[in-house]
């Protein structure tokens, strides 16, 4: 271990080696809950696994290196601390395995923003179309612990003088934001802009946003915005999806599209308009965004949140035409839209001809839902909709 100048283990070995011990500790909790589910429940390698887990406690990485942490006489730092919060996090990852292994679902919530499949841990659900609740699992009780053992690291942080960085700040909005602890992130967030006089950067403010926005929370999703722009800090298409999904959670369905209309495709100044007007067209023009999979994903997640199968069908055909190719996650919101809308000519239409055009394999619950939920056969269909928007099929 090396040591500093006064003979005391360093703090970037101690950094080092919490962070490999995480990732070594996360990676066997994972697989571990892969092999119980390969094996079966009633297996005698599932019950060891489970009564492994269980001796261990919900937070066996986190708590694991805790300890090291109190063990060392190393100075701390922030990134000391990042690692702890990086622990629970795995925490929160080797649960959700433990909750797909045993059939259950996770305690998140059930509509993310439509993204790239939680590559930006903000969410691990990310991407996710709208599924039916699911019964308590292994990470639903550990996110419902997650907000006290994020709290306890942050004041801990004060305590001892070491103030959060934004990568702090983005750990602990991602972490509460996964919690559904959105008034802890936003006393935390008083404290580190206020009290700390941190300024936020984009993408710790993209993960404030989104957690706030999974509550539906569209004033302090505005109040947030607001402080970007005065800290010089332009928004991005992830920070614009999550409002988009903070207006639809809010039932703001209209404005949620609104606020995609305008930042991809802004108006142009009019001839006529004042020198005020026309230079807020202009800045609106510069602020536009390039639109992604990503924020399609989250204006379709607001249609299929609406019912509004109709909008879902003309914002994938838009997606088509600018060379974005639909995934499962923009597909599968066409379909929520369409079973929330009770469309049963337009889920048919999605299962049977869309997906199967994108080679996107439909499931057997995706057939089952859209039954079910559609009142078929027979159901509440609405053929002239589904007619007069452009087809999502087509090339």
């Amino acid at each position: 271990c090396r040591l500093d100048a006064g003979g005391v283990p360093h703090v970037v070995a101690l950094n080092e080696l919490l962070i490999t011990l995480g990732s070594v500790l996360e990676a066997d909790g994972v697989a571990a809950a892969a092999a119980a589910a390969t094996d079966g429940a009633s297996s005698a390698a599932a019950a060891v696994a489970a009564a492994a887990a269980a001796a261990a406690g919900p937070f066996a990485v986190s708590d694991a290196m805790e300890r090291v942490v109190g063990g060392s006489p190393a100075r701390v730092n922030s990134r000391t601390y990042n690692a702890l919060l990086a622990g629970v996090q795995a925490d929160i990852a080797i649960a959700g395995a433990r909750g797909r292994g045993g059939g259950g679902g996770g305690g998140a919530p059930t509509l993310p923003t439509g993204g790239d499949g939680g590559g930006d841990a903000v969410d691990g659900d990310a991407g996710a179309s709208l599924r039916p609740p699911s019964a308590p699992s292994p990470l639903s009780d550990v996110l419902a612990a997650v907000p006290g053992r994020v709290q306890g690291i942050f004041d801990r942080m004060r305590a001892g003088g070491v103030p959060p960085d934004n990568f702090t700040m983005t750990m602990v909005y991602k972490l509460l934001g996964r919690a559904g602890a959105a008034e802890t992130a936003w006393a935390l967030r008083t404290i580190a802009e206020g009290e700390l006089g941190l300024a936020p950067d984009v993408v710790s403010a993209t993960a404030l946003v989104h957690g706030l926005a999974r509550v539906g929370a569209a004033g302090r999703v505005e109040e947030v915005v607001a402080s970007m722009h005065a800290a010089g800090v332009a928004p991005n298409a992830r920070t614009h999806a999550a409002i988009i999904h903070g207006l639809s959670v809010a039932g703001a369905h209209a404005k949620a599209l609104a606020h995609f209309s305008r930042v991809v495709n802004p108006p142009a100044p009019s001839p006529s308009a004042s020198p005020e007007a026309a230079a807020a067209a202009v800045a609106a023009r510069a602020a536009a965004v390039k639109p992604n999979a990503f924020l399609y994903g989250s204006v379709l997640s607001a249609c299929a949140r609406a019912g509004d199968g109709r909008g879902a069908q003309v914002y994938l055909a838009e997606a088509i035409k600018r060379r974005i190719v639909p995934n499962e996650v923009l597909l599968g919101h066409v379909l929520d839209a369409a079973v929330r809308g009770c469309d049963l000519q337009l889920a048919v239409k999605v299962l049977l001809e869309v997906m199967p055009r994108w080679k996107v394999q439909p499931r057997v619950e995706d057939f089952n839902r859209a039954l079910s939920l559609c009142g078929a056969p027979g159901g509440a269909a609405a053929p002239d909709a589904a007619a007069a928007a452009p087809d999502p099929a087509a090339p």
